[in-house]
């Protein structure tokens, strides 16, 4: 199953042109996430660890059970894209770093809902904004 969102832009001057989404291997973004920031990549075949919130977002597990938060864009998460524990995804979209003015988006727009939802979202300090998830 393919749901596709936004897709991933590249933003230079004023105009966007479609970039193609670099795949990474999971163990990169272990050792070195912040590198890839404003970047689209493309993760394969990786596991949901758990959702995050109503379901807009979710961790998976890198190499060495490191979590990494995978939120989906605004286009996936209104098509649903239900996931649950022990799912094999493939996801693109760009990486994001993740900040106070994120999270407060984020609580405005719903996809966390209360102060728990923020605090576990808090221990990302990058994360993937999907704009493509295919369901294996």
């Amino acid at each position: 199953m393919l749901l596709a969102g936004a897709g991933c832009e590249a933003r230079d001057g004023g105009g966007a042109e479609e970039t193609e989404a670099v795949a990474v291997a999971p163990g990169e973004l272990v050792s070195d996430a912040a590198h890839y920031a404003g970047q689209p990549i493309r993760l394969e075949r990786v596991a949901v660890a758990s959702r995050l919130g109503p379901g807009q977002a979710f961790w998976i597990r890198l190499p060495g059970d490191v979590p990494y938060l995978i939120k989906l864009d605004a286009a996936l998460a209104d098509r649903g894209g239900q996931l649950a524990g022990g799912d094999v995804v493939s996801v693109s979209g760009v990486v994001r770093e993740m900040n106070d003015s994120v999270l407060a988006d984020w609580e405005q727009k719903g996809a966390i809902r209360n102060e728990g939802h923020r605090a576990e979202a808090q221990f990302a300090i990058t994360f993937l904004e999907a704009a493509e998830l295919r369901k294996h």
